[in-house]
């Protein structure tokens, strides 16, 4: 099922959507394999599951600091059903729900280039779960490469 998940920072009115395939358990947090990275210390790695039981999204807490849905918490180790339109919160962020239509469902695959505006926006939350040290050793690891590379090629 395809779903897509309008994230915002809580007092800023830009936001950006995350469409999601969920056919499997997907977990969202600070965690570079999550779909959309959030920011922030009362985020933790692995914040909140979505997955799908009998055409149903449910959401679980993995989370220390809490999740809430329509501002009610969810219970940490159980699940909680989730219908289109309700708003998940985590520290810092607004997450509105879209459900597809019954009929939608059967059309998915259907992708669109990412604004070139928004690229920024998707980096800069994988670029933040990075300390200093780990983006000094990427950067230098990028240029070594590029070093070997003009090398080679001379």
């Amino acid at each position: 099922m395809q779903i897509n998940l309008t994230i915002r920072r809580k007092g800023d009115p830009h936001s950006y959507t995350v469409p999601c395939n969920l056919t499997d358990r997907i977990v969202f947090g600070r965690n570079i394999v999550s779909p959309a990275q959030f920011e922030g210390s009362e985020v933790s790695r692995d914040h909140f599951a979505l997955f799908l039981r009998q055409k149903t999204v449910y959401i679980e807490d993995l989370s220390a600091n809490g999740t809430l849905v329509n501002d009610k918490p969810v219970p940490q180790g159980r699940s909680a059903k989730l219908d289109g339109g309700d708003v998940i919160g985590i520290p810092g962020y607004e997450i509105d729900l879209d459900l597809p239509q019954e009929s939608s469902e059967f059309v998915q695959g259907i992708h669109t280039a990412p604004d070139p505006a928004s690229v920024g926006k998707m980096l800069s939350p994988l670029l933040g779960s990075f300390s200093i040290w780990e983006l000094t050793i990427i950067g230098s690891a990028i240029a070594s490469f590029a070093l070997i590379l003009y090398y080679v090629m001379r």
